[in-house]
Order: structure tokens, then C-alpha cells, then sequence
């Protein structure tokens, strides 16, 4: 089963993983974008999740009017904000979608466009945003704890790696 949130990703290290998808966010790096500040990254993943509805929707009405000038156009635009958000595996499957329906492959684009669609909708339902309002699973960890966990894990690795020198 593929990672939802992961603290640390690299497409060099998910290219030696044939088979496996990308995680649905890579939290240290919105944390590092957002230079540590969790609340700040707390509202940027907040923001961008509940931008997904309109999103999908958007996405979905492109493939019912087969216009794939629009649906690449709408694809390179989440494909830039869901990295900007380190949301990777949409951000992969929105560049898959966008070359597909640039370059004319109508049957493709659209069948990608859908599980776009559906990698969305899993963003939805399984990166929780602990701000206001919103219930954390009692089986997971909150983002702010992962953060904690991770900023502490990079801490002791440059603590020990300054040590050595």
C-alpha cells in the first residue's frame, strides 16, 4: 500500500521503486518551503485541499465537454500548485493528464483526467488538516507531532554531523 504522508520524499529515491506511487504529501517539504513555521503550513495544506472540490469539478467538466485544451491547461495549473503544496502524487498524475491532453490522446487523457480525479478525492480523504474545526483521527498522528518527530530526527542528524567535524 503507498504512503499518504511521508516526511521526506525525493523523486531520485521514488525512481528506484519501480511499482511504488508517490506519497499524497510530502510533509517536510512544505515545512521547509514554509521555513518551519507548521501553522503556515498548516493553512497553505488547508487551503489547497479545500480547493480540491471545485477543482474536481472543474476537471470533471472538462471531460464531459472533451475539451482538452482546457483540461490541459486545468491539469499544468493544479500540476503547479499541488507541488507548490508537496501534494506529489497529484502533482505527477496532473503532468501525466496535461502532456496526454496537449499532445491530442483524447481516450488517455480523459481516462487519466479520472483517476486525477479520484488521487484528489484520496487527498481529501486522507491528509487531515488540524486546523480549526476539523477532527484528527485518533489512529494517526497530527501533522504538528510528524513535524515535531521529523524537525527533531534533521536536528540530531546535523547535531551528530557538525559533532563529526
Amino acid at each position: 500500500m503507498p504512503s499518504t504522508v511521508t516526511t521526506s520524499y525525493s523523486p531520485e529515491t521514488a525512481s528506484s521503486l519501480p511499482g511504488e506511487a508517490p506519497p499524497l504529501l510530502a510533509l517536510q517539504e512544505i515545512v521547509d518551503r514554509c521555513l518551519g513555521n507548521l501553522e503556515l503550513a498548516d493553512r497553505v495544506i488547508t487551503r489547497f485541499r479545500n480547493s480540491l472540490d471545485d477543482t474536481t469539478r472543474q476537471l470533471a467538466q472538462c471531460c464531459v465537454d472533451v475539451d482538452l485544451f482546457r483540461l490541459s491547461q486545468r491539469a499544468h495549473r493544479l500540476k503547479g500548485e499541488a507541488s507548490n503544496v508537496g501534494a506529489v502524487r497529484i502533482s505527477h498524475q496532473a503532468a501525466k493528464v496535461e502532456e496526454q491532453a496537449s499532445t491530442g490522446a483524447t481516450g488517455v487523457a480523459l481516462l487519466s483526467a479520472d483517476l486525477l480525479i479520484q488521487t484528489c478525492r484520496e487527498f481529501q480523504r486522507q491528509v487531515f488538516t488540524f486546523s480549526r474545526g476539523e477532527q484528527t483521527s485518533p489512529s494517526r498522528p497530527s501533522r504538528t507531532e510528524l513535524c515535531r518527530e521529523g524537525s527533531r530526527a534533521l536536528q540530531g542528524a546535523s547535531d551528530s554531523s557538525s559533532e563529526r567535524n
